[in-house]
């Protein structure tokens, strides 16, 4: 069986966090979307 790697990279705001993905090596990362940022803190 062969590994996958894959990174991650979050970028976190107010409002969303944009999420972008790598392969393993020195490839370009590619932007995968936005999330809503609806985490309520007390």
């Amino acid at each position: 069986m062969q590994d996958i790697v894959k990174f991650v990279g979050l970028d976190v705001s107010m409002d969303t966090i944009a999420v972008a993905v790598a392969d393993a090596g020195r490839r370009e990362a590619r932007y995968w979307g936005t999330i809503a940022h609806t985490c309520v803190f007390r």
